[in-house]
């Protein structure tokens, strides 16, 4: 399960073009640090990705909220293991 998680924090962070043979990888939240904050688009960035992690059960849906903190955000995703079944729960910052 932690392995999992980190795979999945691995592509939010990542930068899209960063991996040569998969330039479409990655959600790129680490370049956002210092962006104006567009709650909806975030969200959906964040979702899209997560349903392209083998390990998040397409059912139900990850659910993504962000709240604005000083100087940045905080990420919430609740969403269940597609191996274990089980829910999951991810929570970070992305700050300045």
């Amino acid at each position: 399960s932690e392995r999992r998680k980190q795979k999945i924090l691995r592509r939010l962070i990542t930068n899209t073009g960063e991996l040569v043979f998969h330039p479409e990888y990655g959600a790129g939240l680490g370049k956002k640090v210092g962006d104006h904050v567009n709650v909806a688009e975030w969200t959906a960035l964040i979702l899209g990705q997560m349903k392209l992690e083998d390990s998040v059960a397409r059912i139900p849906e990850p659910v993504v909220t962000l709240a604005t903190i000083e100087n940045g955000v905080n990420v919430d995703v609740k969403y269940n293991d597609a191996i274990s079944g089980t829910p999951e729960f991810l929570n970070f910052d992305i700050t300045r």
